[in-house]
């Protein structure tokens, strides 16, 4: 499995799809930590809910690892109209929000149910993940998403890491958006629209693919 970036040109750094997952995999990632999750609840063990909550944000939203690392719980604006979760400090510094579905919405409540069930703390400034009172590293993020892809039987090459969730949310949000580059440059985060031109440039790939089925 190719997983380093490519080359293109003038076009500057492609992304090999093997940095994504696909459909399927996505599906079964989600699937394995909802049911690792509801398991864990009976069982009152608290890292399954975690490693959970970690897969349900990242491919609802996008984030680095270290915008999830920052997040506190007053970051996840959800008792509006329009819920959204608030980047304070972005790449480069940057504060942007990033608005989400209703279903990580629903997500998120019952992490902040569970998290108060378990005595801790959700208030504004309380830390989103959190081990033993402390915030959750990028490391230990790390560690949790390989337990999660462990689970769900997804092998991944080394190096690519909990990063590839945001070029699937990438792939993903601009397949939905009917290739709105300038949404989902947005919704990332990026400072120009020519970084997220590179999602764009998977979907070559596809093309290339298709045309090679087209009579079979």
């Amino acid at each position: 499995m190719v997983s380093k970036r490519k080359k293109h040109g003038k076009s500057g750094w492609l992304l090999d799809q093997s940095r994504f997952l696909d459909t399927a995999e996505l599906r079964r990632l989600r699937k394995i930590t909802q049911k690792e999750k509801n398991s864990a609840l009976e069982k009152g063990n608290r890292v399954p809910v975690k490693d959970w909550f970690l897969v349900c944000i990242a491919t609802e939203t996008g984030l680095r690892v270290k915008e999830i690392s920052d997040l506190s719980c007053g970051d996840l604006r959800i008792d509006g109209n329009q819920s959204s979760v608030l980047v304070r400090n972005g790449k480069g510094g940057k504060k942007r929000i990033v608005r989400i579905r209703k279903e990580f919405r629903d997500q998120a409540v019952e992490f902040l149910k569970w998290k108060q069930s378990q005595e801790e703390g959700i208030d504004n400034n309380a830390p989103l993940f959190c081990v033993n009172g402390k915030r959750m590293s990028k490391r230990a993020m790390q560690r949790s998403y390989e337990r999660s892809l462990e689970k769900a039987g997804i092998k991944q090459a080394k190096g690519v890491g909990i990063h590839s969730l945001r070029h699937t949310y990438a792939s993903f949000l601009l397949k939905a958006s009917k290739f709105n580059l300038r949404l989902v440059q947005r919704q990332l985060g990026h400072e120009s629209v020519k970084t997220t031109e590179i999602y764009a440039h998977v979907f070559d790939q596809d093309m290339e693919k298709a045309l090679g089925r087209l009579y079979g």
